[in-house]
């Protein structure tokens, strides 16, 4: 074991299945780069099984570091700790629900050696509850497009395939508690700051849209579309400092709008996900069921506009390259 490795890997666990989370660490593991150290926080001390599970990993590979959390803190608090105890020049976030595919830390360790960017992150595979990966998540490769993701309150990289430089997290000061969206509020700080964000468009993880897209996205989607809305107005008011907010529904309607949002939002990915897998009678069934909450319409129309944006951006990419 280096002293200091190059590399820093940070997973945070709190109630993700037994045989995901083996997944996710042995994904680590068995990477083709080898200088790294794995941190691993518990962030449910009173999961047995997961503490056993990683405990097992610990004892038989030293680059493992784990630790236990008191108390449930959430994943900013834990992840911002993790970083607190890290030691490589680079960042890696892990999951305890995904996989990395075997060469990922070896790319993009080779990309920021050779460039200026200060996050880099990269496509991804659509991987359901059984490992079957069946589409690819193609984010945008161009400075332009990320800006437009960012500025219209799109997440432009996927969080999990991230690697960071050190200092952009002790200038960022880490990730703001935010109980939803603290993935894009920590890129659109970083964006503001003038960290340069970027994507590979390679595959390098397996990312699990069922427990991403189908547990958070859509029991508790309305939450992280108001945590996004927050996020944007704080920047415009250069707050770049922690905060403390409740956005809990107070009244009635606020609770009916609520359950608008994550029923159209439910239909959106189920629509999402028929069309990777071919399934257009079912996809056409769902888009009007899209629209029932004035929120997620809203969302839906911004997002269709960013999408058009940046296909145009392609196209004109695209007829550049082919005149020179």
């Amino acid at each position: 074991m280096i002293n200091k490795p190059l590399v820093s890997v940070i997973m945070s666990v709190y109630k993700e299945p037994e045989e995901y989370i083996r997944k996710a660490i042995e994904s680590i593991l068995n990477q083709t780069f080898e200088d790294f150290e794995f941190l691993i926080a518990l962030d449910n001390p009173e999961n047995e099984l997961a503490l056993q599970v990683i405990k097992e990993y610990a004892e038989k590979d030293r680059r493992i570091k784990f630790y236990i959390n008191e108390k449930n803190i959430g994943l900013p608090r834990s992840l911002n700790f993790l970083i607190s105890k890290s030691s490589g020049s680079y960042i890696f976030r892990m999951d305890a629900d995904d996989i990395s595919l075997p060469q990922r830390l070896e790319v993009q360790v080779d990309y920021l050696k050779n460039s200026d960017v200060g996050i880099l992150g990269s496509w991804g595979y659509k991987m359901n509850e059984k490992d079957e990966n069946y589409g690819v998540l193609k984010m945008p490769t161009t400075e332009e497009c990320i800006r437009i993701y960012l500025e219209s309150g799109f997440t432009p990289m996927i969080h999990p395939s991230i690697a960071v430089r050190k200092e952009v997290f002790q200038i960022i000061k880490g990730y703001r508690n935010f109980q939803y969206a603290q993935d894009y509020d920590f890129l659109l700080r970083a964006y503001k700051l003038g960290v340069k964000l970027a994507n590979i468009s390679q595959v390098l993880i397996s990312y699990r849209v069922h427990s991403h897209f189908h547990k958070t996205g859509t029991q508790k989607s309305y939450d992280q579309y108001k945590f996004v809305k927050l996020s944007q107005r704080l920047l415009k008011e250069n707050n770049f400092s922690e905060v403390d907010i409740d956005l809990k529904p107070d009244n009635i309607l606020d609770k009916f709008f609520r359950f608008l949002y994550n029923f159209s939002r439910y239909n959106f990915i189920k629509a999402s996900d028929s069309k990777s897998k071919g399934k257009y009678l079912s996809m056409l069934s769902r888009i009007p069921l899209v629209f029932v909450s004035p929120h997620h319409t809203e969302y839906f129309l911004r997002l269709l506009r960013v999408k058009l944006m940046c296909k145009l951006i392609r196209k004109n990419q695209e007829k550049l390259n082919t005149y020179d």
